[in-house]
């Protein structure tokens, strides 16, 4: 992993964080780096400005090496509003209407492949041309 490290650090626009394989995994959570620190708040906003600064601060560490944060909090939001009445006399459920956009928009997990030691997921998403609203 540290001989590759240098050549992959080259390539511009991805971030690689590599860690061994193990057998036996005793955490509840993967995380994308050996060591991990859970932070946790109320409010969300207050939470990302917090993590943000806590982040830069480690990465400057001469120690501490890959310092990242899964704090997704830079994703495109959409928000909607259901009118039920209409909804009802149209015999649509709140159900169908909320997973409309998952099916839409989100990734699916097909299926599990499990080899030996091993198991990958088969995920459908949208095809590429069909992000962001465009068409071709």
């Amino acid at each position: 992993m540290r001989r590759l490290q240098p050549q992959i650090a080259r390539v511009q626009g991805i971030s690689l964080y590599m860690q061994p394989v193990q057998d036996l995994t005793i955490e509840d959570r993967v995380s994308r780096n050996q060591y991990q620190l859970t932070v946790e708040d109320a409010n969300p906003d207050e939470l990302a400005v917090s993590v943000h600064r806590l982040v830069d601060r480690l990465a400057r560490l001469p120690q501490l090496v890959d310092v990242a944060s899964d704090l997704q909090d830079q994703g495109l939001q959409a928000f909607l509003s259901i009118d039920r009445d209409t909804a009802g006399r149209l015999g649509i459920t709140p159900g169908a209407i909320d997973h409309r956009p998952l099916h839409a928009f989100g990734q699916r997990l097909i299926s599990p492949f499990s080899r030996s030691r091993t198991s990958t997921a088969l995920v459908l998403e949208v095809k590429p041309e069909f992000r962001q609203g465009r068409t071709r």
